[in-house]
């Protein structure tokens, strides 16, 4: 690996290259003729730089039985600062519709005020900035039952990010 690739980002063809080395019986490597066929697929694992890529540390990404993957675009402020790898723990929350934000301050006042409800999710790939320079695409496993819920409530707009702790 010619630069550090985290879990979850894709290969580019800069990003490894070819030495020459002695290889004890039992160590796995790739041979230079497959360099061209890891470009495009997915680190499994962390790559630094200077370590030689196996034949199981690249490919596509596998999902957990029982789960669905779903994308998700983050506004500035959506989401925490700090960094998010592949492998986060998270809680995604349903925020309020732009109309429902003024009720819900009213809301927020009184003792009776409801908690948002989140979905429990793992980042799948550390957040990337979307084209237009102001949101951030993200990529989240959560249970197969909350998939759809999830992917509804992020196609309008009404989802924020929370890292939960270990």
């Amino acid at each position: 690996m010619t630069r550090d690739v985290a879990r979850g980002e894709q290969l580019r063809s800069g990003d490894v290259g070819v030495v020459s080395i002695s290889v004890a019986e039992g160590v796995s490597t790739l041979p230079a003729s497959e360099l061209d066929g890891l470009i495009g697929e997915h680190a499994r694992v962390d790559l630094p730089a200077g370590s030689l890529p196996g034949r199981g540390s690249v490919g596509a990404l596998p999902l957990t039985p029982g789960t669905s993957r779903v994308g998700l675009r983050l506004p500035a402020g959506r989401m925490p600062t700090s960094p998010m790898p592949a492998g986060t723990r998270i809680s995604v929350v349903e925020v309020a519709e732009k109309s429902e934000t003024q009720a819900a301050a009213n809301a927020s006042r009184s003792a009776d005020a409801e908690t948002p409800r989140s979905t429990d999710a793992v980042v799948v790939r550390a957040p990337v900035r979307a084209e237009d320079r102001t949101s951030w695409l993200l990529d989240v496993e959560v249970s197969a039952d909350q998939a759809a819920r999830l992917a509804d409530l992020a196609s309008r707009d009404r989802v924020a990010v929370i890292v939960r702790g270990p």
